[in-house]
């Protein structure tokens, strides 16, 4: 799999021998597309150490625009170049679409360093609007996932914030989220969420969690109807 992606990478980075030129810090702008919101503190320190010791080693991929550039691959290295206050950057220009430029960021970051489930589907969302002729099967061939995966990360994008946010924080699983996406509202889903982290509730335990709540507001709701039906009577009564 890692084989078939850095090919995809080196394809859409082109094969033929490219031109590295040094571009400024200070012209270059953030991908569009770029899967990923959050980078690990502690993974950047290291990295800017060994800009410090050793420069950029890798050229970023850029593309160039009306404006300056756009990061295709390296962002991090961009970060971390702009915190240490380097001037300019080695880097190779590709003319690339929209399209190519969100799928290789999608590759590059998979493959390098983990995105959370939460920002693949996120990207995965915005590769189906630039990919919509694609079927799943065709989507899953494309950027080297399952149609498994795929299919997960549709279930994703339709979780509230709330599981999104708890599966960004890590403090559940998807297994979890699966399970939390059954509740009716955000509020019954925080309820659920506090018993998960302080009991450590395995996605099973939660199921049962879930069921419970759900039985709960079902009665509450019978409760709510049979006092509602109550009121009209008592009302129709007393007109008469």
């Amino acid at each position: 799999m890692l084989k078939k992606l850095l090919g995809k990478i080196n394809k859409l980075q082109g094969d033929e021998c490219l031109e590295i030129r040094m571009i400024p810090v200070a012209e270059i702008f953030q991908n569009p597309y770029q899967p990923r919101r959050y980078f690990d503190h502690e993974q950047m320190e290291e990295l800017k150490r060994s800009v410090t010791s050793y420069g950029v080693i890798v050229p970023i991929v850029a593309r160039k625009t009306d404006y300056g550039y756009e990061i295709v691959c390296g962002e991090r290295r961009v970060r971390a170049c702009k915190e240490l206050s380097i001037a300019s950057v080695p880097a190779i220009i590709r003319d690339l679409s929209p399209a190519e430029m969100l799928e290789l960021a999608f590759i590059e970051n998979a493959h390098r360093e983990n995105l959370s489930v939460v920002e693949e589907a996120e990207s995965y969302g915005r590769i189906q609007n630039e990919f919509q002729s694609l079927s799943e099967k065709e989507l899953a061939l494309k950027l080297g996932k399952s149609v498994e995966f795929i299919q997960m990360m549709r279930r994703i994008m339709g979780y509230s914030s709330v599981v999104k946010k708890a599966l960004m924080m890590e403090l559940i699983t998807t297994a979890h989220a699966e399970v939390l996406s059954k509740l009716p509202d955000e509020e019954a889903m925080l309820v659920a969420l506090k018993k998960i982290r302080d009991n450590k509730l395995s996605s099973e335990e939660t199921a049962l969690l879930v069921d419970s709540i759900l039985d709960s507001l079902k009665n509450l709701s019978k409760a709510e109807d049979k006092v509602k039906t109550q009121l009209d009577a008592d009302h129709h009564a007393e007109i008469h």
